[in-house]
């Protein structure tokens, strides 16, 4: 696989942020959360990708599952599409495709006669009004109970921005939030891994985040950036799982604290696992992104 060098793919560092943050903000869309450089660095230890610029186009490689993500940018014809799966295919790669819109799928029928289509349904994103997270009006009311429950139990809860000290709370909530988990979202290893980079390198990243306490105990948190398109991206976000009402109301603060930020709050991806997906369901997004694998016809 090292064959690939000669197309000069770079493995993702810190320092690449700001390539990523100007191209997203020259051609700006609802893009999946896993085009954020944050996630992407975040994950790298576990999911490792590499990148270039090729044509003026940003190529990102998804090097463990051996998948190019679908190219961001400017619109390009099934041609130039396949133009750049023979690149990577003529190095020993798939030449194989994730995270395909819909719609690219959708316009261009002929497809079908490169590849083989499959929904990639665990990774279609969940993205919300900031301003219904907030309210919870309508169908979203029935949330204002579990909050409540909360908010009297801990009449005193304080929700704020955690400083450089407390951000290590977040990391032991996390795994404290794992351990009681049936099934976590990620092998224990992969998140703790990703978690401690976002301690490590939270300013770098222009991370932000929000903690709530209560009595001194650390009860929740959620950590979050800015993304593209006025829409902001939750990372992570776990409450104390003896605390009903918790992870409702860090939703809601986190809502409230972004909404003169933000339009939109992307809250990733349901993973394919049930019960996430009514989680995630139950707050009635405004749309999905939807996307689609596409595997090369040999």
């Amino acid at each position: 696989m090292d064959t690939i060098a000669p197309l000069d793919l770079l493995p993702l560092e810190i320092g690449h942020q700001k390539v990523f943050d100007d191209y997203y903000r020259n051609f700006p869309g609802f893009y999946s959360c896993e085009y954020s450089f944050r996630t992407l660095y975040l994950w790298n230890d576990s999911y490792p990708v590499k990148w270039k610029i090729h044509s003026s186009r940003l190529l990102i490689y998804h090097a463990g599952t051996d998948f190019i993500m679908f190219p961001p940018g400017k619109p390009f014809t099934v041609q130039e599409f396949l133009k750049i799966s023979d690149l990577f295919a003529s190095r020993g790669y798939s030449g194989n495709y994730s995270f395909v819109p819909k719609k690219y799928v959708e316009d261009n029928p002929e497809l079908k006669n490169h590849f083989y289509i499959k929904h990639n349904s665990g990774n279609a994103d969940y993205v919300y009004s900031a301003e219904k997270l907030m309210t919870l009006s309508g169908r979203l009311s029935k949330k204002k109970n579990l909050i409540a429950q909360f908010e009297r139990k801990n009449p005193a809860y304080l929700c704020r921005p955690l400083n450089s000290s407390e951000l290590l709370y977040a990391s032991g909530l996390s795994l404290e939030w794992e351990n009681g988990n049936s099934r976590p979202l990620h092998p224990l290893s992969m998140e703790t891994k990703a978690i401690r980079r976002a301690i490590e390198y939270f300013s770098e990243l222009n991370l932000e985040t929000l903690g709530i306490f209560s009595e001194n105990k650390f009860e929740a948190y959620s950590i979050f950036s800015f993304f593209c398109n006025e829409t902001y991206l939750v990372h992570f976000e776990k409450s104390n799982p003896e605390q009903k009402g918790a992870f409702q109301t860090i939703n809601r603060e986190t809502a409230k604290y972004l909404r003169s930020k933000c339009r939109f709050i992307n809250r990733e991806q349901d993973l394919g696992i049930p019960g996430l997906r009514k989680a995630k369901q139950s707050y009635h997004p405004d749309f999905m992104i939807s996307t689609y694998m596409l595997i090369r016809k040999k």
